[in-house]
């Protein structure tokens, strides 16, 4: 407890398996380690090698989790060069604010069906 602690959503902790599409369990630990880099309005802008190493996954694994957030529609990356990405959790905070409201946001593939 000396070293901090991350608040998390109830309501994320609740729903992240239940959206549409769901979030893996794999997907919120990266929004949780994202969130433990969240100190204030900006958005967080870890390194991934540090989050890779954080979770105990290789760099892939979570180029992984971040593409599938960013196609699902709960992530932005914004890629930066010769410096970390910043990470935008709006999507992800909205669409949450949308199942709470009992409105699930539809996502990008269901257009294809």
């Amino acid at each position: 407890m000396k070293e901090g602690w991350t608040p998390v959503s109830e309501s994320f902790l609740r729903l992240y398996g239940g959206m549409h599409p769901p979030i893996s369990a794999g997907e919120a630990m990266f929004i949780i380690q994202l969130l433990s880099f969240k100190w204030d309005r900006s958005m967080p802008r870890p390194g991934l090698r540090t989050l890779a190493q954080r979770m105990g996954v290789s760099d892939t694994q979570v180029r992984s989790y971040a593409r599938s957030l960013e196609k699902n529609g709960y992530l932005k990356r914004i890629l930066r060069v010769g410096q970390t990405n910043r990470f935008d959790l709006g999507p992800l905070f909205a669409a949450l604010g949308d199942e709470l409201q009992g409105n699930p946001v539809r996502k990008p593939e269901e257009d294809f069906d």
